[in-house]
């Protein structure tokens, strides 16, 4: 089964929009693959969600409750599986450095940022790309199968 590590703003669109974004999550809950966050991850959904959202963080638990992801440690920013992580924005870092660390198949985000680095040792999709991933791996229980 495909693991897939979810950056935070992936996270907050499929909670609090229709449509595209919140189909990942939703692939996630029905085991189309392992979601994949860390506790940045996790807490950059809750300050988000409140700050911008007005979501209290009960709610923000229960949904990623749903999403049974696998939580995995922060990890050393400076490098991750012996690879330095280089980055333009400096708060990316972590999240990088964690999806590396995990040894996961993609990390999944909408920050360009991490989109548009180069010579990244871990595949980084967009949300559109890593459910084009999922049809075409014909994992089971994903939507539209």
């Amino acid at each position: 089964m495909l693991r897939l590590f979810l950056d935070s703003n992936v996270l907050v669109s499929g909670l609090v929009h229709g449509g595209l974004p919140r189909e990942l999550p939703r692939a996630g809950v029905a085991q189309a693959y392992t979601p994949v966050v860390s506790g940045t991850v996790v807490d950059e959904v809750d300050r988000t969600l409140a700050a911008k959202f007005g979501v209290p963080l009960g709610p923000v638990g229960l949904a990623l409750g749903l999403l049974g992801p696998e939580l995995v440690a922060d990890t050393d920013t400076s490098s991750a599986a012996g690879t330095p992580v280089l980055i333009r924005d400096p708060n990316d870092a972590p999240i990088v450095a964690a999806a590396l660390a995990a040894g996961v198949d993609a990390l999944v985000t909408g920050d360009k940022d991490v989109l548009c680095a180069s010579g990244l040792p871990v595949r980084v999709l967009r949300t559109r790309e890593a459910l084009e991933l999922l049809r075409d791996s014909g994992t089971p229980g994903e939507p539209g199968r």
